[in-house]
């Protein structure tokens, strides 16, 4: 007895030793509601019940119980139960055993863990077995199994433990254990490769009460119940994703992960932990799965995530708890655009320039007509003055964005008075620019508004004469100059060019015209406007035209004739 207690704690010691590296495939200590276990089966030739049971509770107290009925009225003796070592789960807690079925009834019943030997004249032979339900220790190496047991008992009356490895099919009693004659509790821990890679393991035991002997002894009980196996700590290595390099947020990734060397537990959960942009893991679970072989986990990426070129994943087990290795490679996130821009304006031209952080080939483009143009900074000269889009647009890789201002363009105002004198006549050319209205102030005398260029003016009188031009636009913008010319001659007012003859000029309520061919006159003031217009159904050589309604000023004389257009200046004073 004694070399069987300094095994049992020499192997409790291993076991306490090797704990942190053995996973428990099965517990039981018979403190739940529902234990893990079938009691009083007909197994190996057992009665379900009997003059004996086996019964679940926490009672250890005997005493003297009499019977009150069948047909023997002796009293009955019942041991006390030992107490439990405080090494087990819960001591003096529940436990599994064998109690009398006599003394369980009453008013106040004894159960503790005691039987009534088979006398064969009140008390009969009997066995009767308990067990396990299905253990599955399939792909496990090395399984242990372990309990605690107190029995009494003789020759005549012992117990025994059994394994089936086929559901309770068909049993196998353990050889060279006789559990007997064991008055306080003690622990038997089993290593066998019986028990390895079962997916229906039992354990059962069984008390055999045999006739020859009388009175009621310490019975079988067993408590704390548990299989093990080492740990195998499986190699889980993460794979690449096969989607690229280049990360969006919010979009899905599957990744791919191996493992070698071993499986994981049934109940395994693997977590797939994504880096920051730099490539640290801080716990950032993004998917799991359950499993216990290679696979993959699809996730979605976080819809938040900053930009960074050094993103990784890996995978990792909860049982066994193992921590992946890294994908290889790492993944871009492509950093948020934010574009923005500012810009200057300098007459027609628009200068913007790029401030966004992040603009991965943007490019600018300009209304209306949606010329386009690259690079940080960059200059666009728009036709004419107006109000018009400057846009910015560019893409990321993941999404696109365009941004765009209003912009007002003014063309410089340039007004440059270059008349040339001939006779009474002064020819003022169209050296005027980026004007929406323009002014000629022939000083003293008239004013032309808008007139069409090149414009033309006759003096009537000699001596020297002044003539400025003011040019303005929609912008505020302007320019003026003031020329001084002189008039030496008022020759040639009777006009005579090209066959072309207009007398008088200038004229006061008619002026004669004469020409070849002539098939229309137009009279057009210095605003164009027509004022005046003659159609002819057939070509003439001459015709009046009656001035008398017109004001004074200086008028355009447009003559249609032998398919040309000739315009004459004509001077109306009334």
């Amino acid at each position: 007895m004694r070399k069987t207690i300094i095994l049992s704690l020499t192997l409790l010691g291993s076991l306490l030793c090797t704990s942190l590296t053995a996973q428990q495939v099965y517990f039981e200590n018979f403190e739940g509601n529902q234990p893990m276990v079938s009691m009083n089966t007909n197994d190996v030739n057992s009665s379900s019940t009997f003059d004996n049971n086996w019964i679940i509770n926490n009672k250890y107290t005997g005493g003297q119980f009499t019977p009150i009925s069948g047909t023997c009225f002796n009293t009955l003796n019942i041991p006390n139960t030992a107490a439990q070592p405080n090494s087990m789960s819960t001591p003096n807690g529940k436990y599994m055993h064998i109690a009398s079925s006599q003394s369980q009834l009453g008013m106040n019943p004894i159960d503790n863990c005691h039987y009534t030997a088979a006398d064969n004249a009140c008390y009969y032979a009997g066995n009767y077995f308990t067990r396990t339900t299905a253990i599955n220790t399939s792909g496990l190496t090395g399984v242990t199994l372990k309990f605690w047991w107190i029995s009494g008992g003789s020759p005549n009356a012992f117990g025994e433990m059994y394994y089936s490895t086929n559901g309770g099919s068909t049993w196998t009693q353990w050889p060279g254990l006789n559990l007997a004659n064991q008055s306080s509790w003690t622990q038997t821990v089993i290593s066998s490769n019986l028990f390895d890679n079962r997916p229906s393991l039992m354990i059962g035991w069984r008390f055999v009460n045999n006739n020859g002997q009388s009175g009621t002894l310490l019975a079988m009980g067993i408590d704390n119940i548990e299989l093990s196996a080492p740990i195998v700590t499986p190699n889980l290595a993460t794979g690449d994703l096969t989607t690229g390099n280049v990360l969006c947020p919010g979009m899905s990734v599957t990744v791919p992960f191996t493992v070698t060397g071993g499986s994981f537990q049934g109940n395994n959960n693997y977590a797939l932990e994504m880096s920051d942009g730099a490539g640290v893991f801080s716990g950032n679970i993004i998917g799991t799965q359950s499993g216990t072989g290679s696979g993959s986990i699809t996730a979605t990426l976080p819809a938040n995530l900053p930009g960074g070129n050094g993103y990784k994943f890996r995978v990792n087990a909860s049982n066994p708890i193992v921590q992946g290795t890294a994908t290889p490679g790492t993944y871009q996130v492509p950093d948020a655009l934010n574009l923005s821009f500012t810009h200057t304006i300098s007459s027609l031209t628009v200068n913007v320039t790029n401030t966004s952080l992040v603009s991965p080939g943007a490019q600018w483009l300009f209304c209306p007509n949606n010329a386009t143009g690259q690079g940080i900074n960059y200059s666009h000269t728009f036709a004419a003055s107006g109000t018009y889009c400057v846009c910015l647009t560019a893409n990321n890789g993941c999404v696109a964005d365009t941004i765009c201002q209003d912009v007002t363009v003014c063309a410089d105002v340039i007004a440059d008075l270059l008349p040339s004198v001939s006779g009474p006549v002064v020819t003022i050319p169209n050296n005027v620019s980026g004007a929406d209205s323009v002014v000629v102030i022939f000083v003293g005398l008239d004013t032309a508004y808008n007139p069409v260029f090149p414009y033309q003016y006759t003096y009537t009188t000699l001596g020297p004469k002044t003539i400025c031009m003011y040019a303005y636009n929609d912008c505020g913008n302007s320019d003026s100059s003031c020329v001084d010319i002189t008039i030496s001659s008022t020759q040639g007012l009777n006009t005579s060019i090209d066959g072309i003859r207009i007398s008088p000029n200038p004229a006061n309520q008619n002026v004669h015209i004469n020409a070849s061919n002539m098939k229309s006159l137009r009279l057009i003031n210095m605003t164009g406007q027509t004022v005046l217009r003659r159609h002819f159904d057939s070509p003439k050589q001459e015709t009046e035209l009656d001035l008398g309604a017109l004001a004074n000023g200086v008028y355009i004389l447009e003559i249609q004739a032998d398919q040309k257009s000739i315009n004459q200046r004509l001077l109306i004073q009334h």
